[in-house]
Order: C-alpha cells, then sequence, then structure tokens
C-alpha cells in the first residue's frame, strides 16, 4: 500500500491522531491529508501532472513530508535538492539532471531512436529540466530542453518569451514555439489569445516584447487563436502548435 493511501485512511479512521513529528512540532493524519491535497491541487493548476518532475530546495521541516505526498498524489516526481550543495552544483543537477530508480520507465515503446537520445550509459534517464540561479541565489526553473528554440544560433527559452507576453494586459494566455524559416533555422512564434473585450496587433506584441527582451528573443511572428491546446492536466500542448507550423 502506498504510503499517501496510508495518510488517506488515517484521515479518515484517525482524523486528530499524530501522524509526524519534528523537533517540538506535530501533524495530524488529517492535517497532513488536507496540506498535501491543497498542494498537489497548485500543482495541477499550475500544469504539473503526471510523468512532470518537480525540482524542491528546502530546509528539512515539519512540511517537507506533506510536499512530497503532495507531488505523488499529482502524479509528478520530486527532485529533492540539497541546500549544503554549492550553486554550481545545483546548476549542473537541473541543466543534466538524470534519474535511474526501479520505478523509472523502461523506454519509449517501439520508438528505438527516441530511447537512445533519452537513455545513457548505465541506464540514466535524461530529464531535459532546465533551471538557473539569478545573482542573488535565487533558483528558477526555467524550461525543459526539449521545447528549447534555437535560432540564428541561439538558444531561446519559450518561458521567457511567454512571461514577457503575459505582462501586456490585453494577452490572456500565450504559448511560443519554433517555426521553420530559411535563414535563422527555426523563428520565435507566439500564439497568443486576448482577453474578452481587449485588442492589440501583432506589430504591438512584438514592439512591447522587444522593451523587455534580447532582440534575438523577441517574437518574429504572433498569431492570434481563440485557445491554446492543453492537456487533460492543463499542460500546453507545444507539439500541437509546432504541427500547425512544420505540417
Amino acid at each position: 500500500m502506498l504510503t499517501v493511501e496510508l495518510i488517506r485512511r488515517g484521515a479518515r479512521y484517525f482524523a486528530n491522531r499524530t501522524a509526524m513529528l519534528f523537533e517540538d512540532e506535530s501533524l495530524t493524519f488529517a492535517e497532513v491529508d488536507e496540506l498535501s491535497n491543497r498542494f498537489a491541487h497548485v500543482l495541477a493548476r499550475n500544469g504539473i501532472g503526471r510523468g512532470e518532475r518537480l525540482a524542491i530546495l528546502a530546509n528539512n521541516s515539519l512540511y517537507s513530508m506533506p510536499v512530497d505526498f503532495a507531488c505523488v498524489k499529482a502524479g509528478a516526481a520530486r527532485t529533492p535538492l540539497n541546500a549544503r550543495l554549492s550553486m554550481d552544483e545545483h546548476e549542473h543537477m537541473l541543466r543534466e539532471t538524470r534519474a535511474r530508480a526501479p520505478f523509472v520507465m523502461k523506454g519509449y515503446f517501439n520508438a528505438p531512436d527516441l530511447n537512445a537520445a533519452t537513455f545513457v550509459e548505465g541506464g540514466w534517464l535524461r530529464t531535459r529540466d532546465v533551471g538557473r540561479f539569478d545573482e542573488d541565489g535565487y533558483l528558477y526553473l526555467v524550461d525543459r530542453t526539449s521545447d528549447m528554440i534555437i535560432t540564428g544560433g541561439y538558444n531561446v527559452y519559450p518561458r521567457e518569451v511567454e512571461d514577457a507576453l503575459m505582462a501586456h494586459s490585453a494577452v490572456l494566455e500565450c504559448a511560443v514555439v519554433g517555426a521553420p524559416h530559411e535563414k535563422w533555422i527555426e523563428a520565435v512564434t507566439a500564439f497568443v489569445v486576448l482577453r474578452s473585450g481587449e485588442k492589440a496587433s501583432e506589430n504591438e506584441l512584438i514592439e512591447f516584447t522587444r522593451e523587455r527582451l534580447a532582440s534575438y528573443k523577441v517574437p518574429k511572428s504572433v498569431r492570434f487563436i481563440e485557445q491554446i491546446p492543453k492537456s487533460a492536466v492543463g499542460k500546453v500542448l507545444r507539439r500541437a502548435l509546432r504541427e500547425l507550423l512544420w505540417s
């Protein structure tokens, strides 16, 4: 029986009994179940669901385990980072993160080329998660290498461009992918959904991002659509948008 199921049963039959102790603090089964449920819902609202990985940097505390349970409930895999490691070590872990465990998948079905690119010597799985540290030592999860756009020899992560677009008051949501381009190989292309009653032109949004991004990250074109394609858990389906551009 999974530990999270034991917590659920404990919350049902022994709600007020102590489930966890840490130094002079404690949580009951009901509190652990509620905390993990709340955080799992937060993960789901942010598009983190089954198969996703979540890197967490935190000190040991009473609330560490409810976070672990929340990841399991959301179907995500938690990658614990150690506060004793250096910034360089953390950055290496996130840029070249690999996983190996009995519960890691054996491979993709009938996809030898994809498996060769995903698994490295020793059975390690390349997760393709990317992170960075700022000058103050704060850790940011940037994007996934599989979503990276290569334009004119530069690497562009869609999340940064999307954040710039979302700062515009008329933009409800957006998604950025690479479109085929004869000169640049890929051109940064934005799909945008406008808020009801709001207006914005392609040129307006391009100039808006130009004030916030390096020139090579600025979208070469903006396409307006009614909704962004998403999975059942709310994750943006970039491949569906890429197919529109590459087909």
